[in-house]
């Protein structure tokens, strides 16, 4: 679901942004929603992995979370972020802001009552985007921590990229 944001909540996630930025580094690999760091830099990442890796079997894997902003577990999300050095006001402030929404539906100039959202995070506010990549963020690790032939992972959640590269005659499983 797409929220359409009062322009001042916007400009006050922006700031949270800014707060929450400063405190969690989301990884080198990373790189959706993060300032100064686009589609260009994946791009250019990318491509010194596989020319780095020549003669290594390389797969890429791409990934659509279907409905992912939505089905954000907002407890999880919290706990993801203290693992990252995300301070408790942070925290409180991000738990807070996810379950204290609700929403109006518009539909042939009809107004539907108020409705409680306890779930998710609103796609349309500045921070969620950033909110998605902590989420995101180490989705692989319990792979990699079983599979010591996993050489490299790349990581970019706008679109959603995940590559893996393995040593030469290993099997890469995705």
């Amino acid at each position: 679901m797409i929220h359409l944001l009062p322009t001042i909540a916007k400009v006050a996630e922006r700031v949270m942004l800014g707060w929450i930025a400063v405190e969690i580094e989301l990884g080198p690999t990373q790189f959706g929603s993060q300032r100064q760091k686009g589609c260009h830099d994946m791009m250019a990442t990318l491509y010194e992995f596989l020319e780095y890796y020549k003669g290594h079997e390389r797969g890429l894997m791409s990934m659509d979370i279907e409905g992912g902003f939505d089905k954000i577990d907002t407890g999880l999300l919290c706990q993801l972020m203290a693992v990252r050095g995300c301070g408790l006001t942070m925290c409180r402030w991000v738990a807070r802001w996810a379950s204290r929404r609700s929403v109006k539906f518009q539909f042939n100039g009809r107004l539907s009552r108020e409705y409680y959202i306890n779930q998710g995070i609103p796609q349309g506010s500045p921070l969620s985007p950033f909110l998605f990549g902590i989420y995101v963020a180490d989705i692989l690790s319990p792979c990699l921590l079983c599979s010591p032939s996993v050489a490299s992972v790349v990581l970019c959640n706008n679109p959603t990229l995940v590559e893996i590269s393995g040593a030469t005659g290993n099997k890469i499983r995705t």
